[in-house]
């Protein structure tokens, strides 16, 4: 009821069966580029003008929207709502008129950071000049609440411990955050705004665990290195990490493990390296929680 179909170009007919998840994604891109300073209609006609490249990454993994427009059409009302990740990202190219990558990553709850780390990648190869990263996550119908309580992922008494003992599973969470990205010249000289300079970043596989959901410590400390590596920073320069720490004591106490081995390795002395995690205030926002 609060988006404005019109304004991006869709029909309001059409804008009714989207995914909401893709309408939240445009618009919380273009509230991005109006922050950045690039989101008005002289820019967007001066920028298709110059060909300037600008990608779209997008983490999403929550896949419920057409079993909404299912039950609709079993009730005797025909609807078929749309799903598809791909176009969560599309969207914002095609209404936005942006001509770089277009691109939906679903890696699960890392799928967010992923995005940032291929729009990064992106930015560095020159494939584009600027980009737009973030994730959304929302849950659209019981089956997504179903799935989780069945593979014992969700508290099951409404609490999150994060780092705690006794932590037996994450609050769910919802979300959408996005954030324009340019390399730091092109930013300096531009005279942008820089809220936050991203100096590595790194992604890899625990490969084989003990199962599906194990977590890997030294997988973990394994890219933590690599994401030190990337960035040129020695362990000892870092002095705060923001973890995934979800409320699952096995996963938190692997996590933790990780730190401790990937710096401790990396001989890291004097002052300690402090840890944190919003999960417990806010959710966790599985695909949006980077």
């Amino acid at each position: 009821e609060l988006f404005d179909p019109g304004y991006f170009g869709i029909s309001p007919l059409h804008a009714e069966v989207i995914d909401p998840q893709e309408r939240l994604f445009l618009m919380s891109c273009w509230h991005a580029l109006e922050d950045a300073g690039y989101g008005n209609d002289r820019w967007l006609a001066e920028r298709g003008r110059a060909g300037l490249e600008v990608g779209v990454f997008v983490g999403v993994t929550a896949a419920s929207y057409n079993l909404v427009g299912f039950e609709q059409s079993l009730a005797g009302q025909p609807q078929a709502a749309t799903l598809s990740f791909a176009s969560i990202a599309n969207r914002v190219s095609h209404a936005l008129g942006l001509t770089g990558p277009s691109l939906s990553v679903d890696t699960m709850c890392s799928s967010s950071l992923v995005a940032l780390h291929m729009a990064c990648e992106s930015l560095r190869s020159g494939e584009c000049a600027m980009a737009v990263a973030g994730g959304v996550n929302l849950n659209l119908h019981p089956s997504r609440m179903q799935t989780l309580a069945q593979g014992r992922l969700i508290s099951e008494d409404g609490t999150s411990r994060s780092f705690g003992a006794g932590g037996r599973g994450f609050l769910a969470g919802e979300g959408v955050a996005s954030v324009v990205l340019k390399p730091l010249a092109a930013a300096l000289q531009d005279g942008d705004t820089i809220h936050a300079v991203i100096r590595g970043s790194a992604v890899g596989h625990a490969g084989h665990t003990l199962n599906y959901f194990a977590p890997s410590s030294r997988g973990q400390s394994r890219v933590m290195g690599k994401a030190l590596d990337a960035a040129g920073l020695a362990a000892d320069s870092v002095v705060y990490v923001e973890l995934q720490c979800s409320g699952d004591e096995v996963t938190d106490a692997a996590e933790v493990d990780a730190l401790k081995t990937g710096y401790h390795t990396r001989q890291r002395q004097g002052e300690p390296l402090r840890l944190g995690s919003v999960k417990p205030n806010i959710g966790h926002a599985e695909a949006a929680a980077g």
